[in-house]
């Protein structure tokens, strides 16, 4: 319960401060971006949210790896906010029976905060050998 208030105040910060800079940078298959700039310039912000890559408007639960390092796996389908510094980021996020999507590059300036929803498509292969 007190993560879920964290998140929802997290979410009203993040939208509630900002002001659209970019809508749907990119597009594709496994993952939409939008950018926006907070208001008061100064947080920068990830906030990731999983989907099924077959039916798009069921949440699922995903593993976010940001620069090489596991963040915890969330409990619930509410998604996941960090707060990061200005730089490069790699993204990669994925689960167990999903493929993996990678975005090699997303450079984040202070002030950014980015909106990522991962759409998590099944991987036909066996994970028993």
């Amino acid at each position: 319960m007190k993560q879920n208030i964290l998140i929802i105040i997290g979410l009203c910060f993040l939208f509630g401060c900002s002001k659209v800079v970019t809508n749907n940078l990119y597009t594709g298959g496994r993952y939409k971006l939008n950018y926006y700039k907070t208001r008061d310039k100064l947080s920068t912000k990830i906030y990731c949210e999983f989907y099924n890559f077959e039916l798009e408007n069921e949440k699922t639960i995903g593993i976010i790896k940001i620069n090489g390092v596991f963040l915890p796996i969330p409990t619930d389908y509410n998604g996941q906010l960090v707060t990061v510094s200005h730089g490069n980021y790699k993204i990669e996020t994925g689960f167990l029976g999903k493929k993996w999507t990678v975005i090699e590059k997303l450079k984040m300036n202070k002030g950014d905060s980015v909106v990522l929803k991962f759409y998590l498509e099944d991987d036909d292969r066996s994970l028993v050998d």
